[in-house]
């Protein structure tokens, strides 16, 4: 049911009951910190606990001195995470929390391994233990707040509330943005419009239309909300200098969303000079350097990642064998980077003669052909094989590509490799795919798979390709695992 809360007096008790409930996330906010303080300092103090229980393991001897390096060391990270604003990290962009956690526990151990090794000399110190904490670290922390984040965003703890100002289209956008994406924390409990048009689209967040010269009285009149969400475009000048100018008497935290026409897939940074505000764009994909330490890392983990799944490969091989008749492999031609066409490999998950038996499955069937045309896929497609379903299930049958990657034609990460006949359906974002290698994973599929739109999918790839940057890779590359696991979308 949507609901529009405008300033009339009978409606003011209702504006108020949703206020009272901004204020219970408030006082949960400081909880915040000190849930994901101890998240912390327990997830390096497990990463010990697993070092101590691999030990005995191995040389069948206990060794829990280890935790008399770690929880020091849990201290000196902790201290760090709050100094780089990671605690409790409300609005932060998954990508840069995962680089600022990554770089400062880097630092952290840095720093502690030097004073260790000062104080007991090069004869005694904890090379191998400490290595392991550095590496399993990078692991354990993110991996505990993105479990604690999961588990309070489901039971409604996380985050805090919000007030946007301005509710036009982008308005609009950003609260739909925010309700169905939690795990930003950004909660929306009011929204403030000079129009009362709009207000009846705000999926039954309380609204309050406001005037020029009614905008601070209003908010005076509400429980203080922290953080106010600015869009820029769609509030007077008049409202905007009186959040600028008064920021105790309004909001503690403004966030300003100006109108970036054509730039909100990149990736920007502020730029100050002189007393002018500017966005840099930082288009990292023409970078050589970084390109070339892309390249590097393609090669080296498919190289290893080919030695280890050399017993799995076999294996589906015989696999694929005994189930159907036909060869091992698939080939299919794919546009890559600069429109060349390659050869994409892959294991063989359909029957002999796909084709005809798609056009006869379609003609049995024709309510299913939208569904074949809008997305080239099918839910329930009669062409699999039974080994091929599971391949499919799994995302095993991408394995074969690891000799594209090797071979230059793909990425570990990129855009979802398309036929010929797609290139027609990207239209002027065509350029955008082409500037990179196709990757065997990307976001599309760490963001609903094959449960995405086609529209969705090219929007996916444009966005990579602009904000791109190693560490989406590492994160992408961290949610395929689990996209993986739990088989989202795969079909």
């Amino acid at each position: 049911m949507r609901i529009a809360l405008v300033e009339t007096k009978s409606r003011k008790k209702d504006i108020g009951a949703g206020m009272r409930k901004s204020t219970l996330h408030q006082h949960t906010w400081n909880w915040m910190n000190i849930i994901f303080v101890l998240t912390d300092f327990f997830a390096i103090l497990a990463v010990g606990l697993v070092i101590v229980e691999a030990r005995f393991l191995l040389v069948n001897s206990w060794q829990f001195a280890i935790f008399a390096q770690v929880g020091p060391l849990a201290l000196i990270c902790l201290g760090v995470y709050a100094l780089q604003k990671l605690y409790p990290g409300i609005g932060l962009d998954p990508v840069v929390e995962l680089r600022r956690l990554s770089i400062s526990t880097t630092g952290a151990m840095i720093s502690f391994a030097i004073l260790w090794f000062l104080i007991l000399g090069p004869e005694n110190y904890p090379w191998l233990p400490l290595t392991l904490v550095w590496i399993l670290s990078l692991v354990f922390v993110p991996l505990g707040r993105a479990f604690i984040r999961a588990i309070l965003s489901h039971t409604g703890w996380w985050g805090e509330p919000v007030a946007v100002i301005g509710f036009g289209e982008q308005g609009q956008e950003i609260v739909d943005l925010l309700l169905h994406q939690p795990k930003y924390g950004l909660s929306p409990h009011i929204v403030f419009d000079e129009s009362d048009g709009n207000l009846e689209n705000t999926d039954g967040i309380p609204a309050l239309q406001v005037q020029e010269n009614t905008f601070s009285q209003r908010v005076a009149e509400l429980e203080k909300l922290h953080t106010a969400i600015l869009v820029r475009e769609e509030i007077s000048r008049k409202i905007a200098e009186t959040i600028y100018e008064n920021p105790q008497k309004n909001f503690k935290r403004v966030i300003v969303v100006p109108k970036l026409d054509g730039l909100d897939n990149f990736e920007i940074a502020p730029f100050k000079f002189g007393g002018v505000v500017g966005l840099e764009l930082q288009q990292k994909t023409f970078n050589k350097e970084m390109q070339f330490i892309k390249r590097l890392i393609d090669i080296s983990a498919g190289l290893i990642g080919g030695l280890v799944i050399l017993p799995l490969v076999l294996f589906i091989a015989l696999c694929i064998r005994l189930d159907s008749k036909g060869s091992i492999f698939y080939t299919h031609e794919r546009i890559g980077k600069s429109g060349r066409t390659f050869k994409m490999w892959k294991f063989r998950t359909m029957v002999m003669n796909a084709e005809q038996v798609l056009e006869n499955y379609l003609n049995k069937y024709p309510e299913l052909r939208a569904e074949w045309e809008a997305g080239q896929k099918l839910k329930d497609d009669p062409r699999l094989t039974r080994v091929g379903k599971f391949l499919r299930k799994s995302s095993l049958d991408e394995l074969p590509q690891l000799w594209n990657v090797l071979n230059g034609d793909m990425s570990l990460i990129g855009p979802r490799p398309i036929v010929e006949e797609e290139r027609k359906r990207y239209e002027g974002r065509y350029q955008h795919y082409e500037q990179v290698r196709p990757g065997i994973t990307g976001m599309w599929q760490v963001s609903g798979r094959n449960d995405t739109t086609y529209e969705e999918r090219i929007q996916l790839d444009e966005y990579y390709v602009r904000s791109w940057s190693l560490w989406l890779d590492v994160y992408i590359l961290i949610r395929t695992v689990w996209v993986v696991i739990s088989c989202k979308g795969a079909y």
